[in-house]
């Protein structure tokens, strides 16, 4: 039995959206392609998406689009830049970022996975955006292109070694989901931070992508925010939600 309790950070969804969703996509849909749903409030409002048929991730696209930390990144993002997605998942990040840079900006998004991958293409293709890298690979430790054969294989780089690729436009904004191998990313992107100082938005769960993100604050300068009310904190494991990373002015 599903539960009406809301729950932190998230408007509850009822049994019957859930089973409404369910009904569309049996009749409409299928396994590879569900339908798509339009959004109807919040900063994605009047956009299309399809999402893979799970009652947490539908509970997951209403929160992403109706949530303060988006509407907060609406606002933070500036028309003409380029923003990293890492990693995209279905691309509901990817193709918010799209419409905040407008024409003008740029989104590279990262993406492993793929049926994920192929996921954030459809959604994207299905808004129009037409201002997106799509990058098959995912953000974590260094690794040589050696390692990877075709015909099919998704490559591991890290942001340092994605921000020395001639081809990949420098980013002013940087989303990082701090799961798996994207753990380690922090601690490999020393010349990207120190040459061009972007702003990071981490998502983080756990007690190591925590530590992780204390550690990078702390060496390279930056103030913790958090985009669901705006404080300011010195431990990111009191944010419950995206946490805005902003360089510090440096010394002199």
């Amino acid at each position: 039995m599903f539960s009406e309790r809301r729950q932190e950070g998230h408007r509850p969804v009822s049994l019957l959206t859930y089973r409404i969703h369910r009904i569309l996509n049996h009749f409409f849909g299928d396994r590879n392609a569900p339908i798509a749903l339009p959004v109807l409030s919040g900063p994605g409002r009047g956009m299309w998406l399809r999402r893979s048929d799970n009652l947490e991730e539908i509970r997951s696209m209403k929160h992403v689009h109706t949530s303060r930390g988006s509407k907060a990144l609406a606002e933070i993002c500036q028309p003409g830049w380029t923003i990293w997605d890492c990693t995209a998942s279905e691309g509901i990040s990817t193709v918010l970022f799209s419409r905040f840079v407008g024409v003008d900006g740029f989104v590279v998004s990262f993406e492993p996975n793929r049926t994920h991958f192929l996921r954030t293409y459809d959604n994207a293709t299905l808004n129009g955006c037409n201002n997106i890298l799509f990058m098959f690979a995912s953000v974590g430790l260094p690794t040589p292109k050696a390692t990877f054969k075709p015909p099919v294989c998704a490559r591991q780089l890290s942001l340092d070694e994605a921000y020395q690729d001639g081809e990949v436009p420098i980013p002013h904004l940087v989303r990082l989901d701090l799961q798996g191998a994207s753990l380690t990313a922090l601690a490999h992107a020393e010349r990207l931070v120190r040459e061009q100082r972007p702003l990071f938005v981490l998502e983080a769960d756990s007690a190591e992508g925590f530590a992780a993100i204390r550690e990078f604050t702390e060496k390279y300068g930056y103030a913790m925010q958090s985009l669901e009310d705006g404080a300011f904190h010195t431990d990111p494991s009191q944010i419950s939600g995206s946490i805005l990373c902003s360089p510090l002015p440096q010394k002199a």
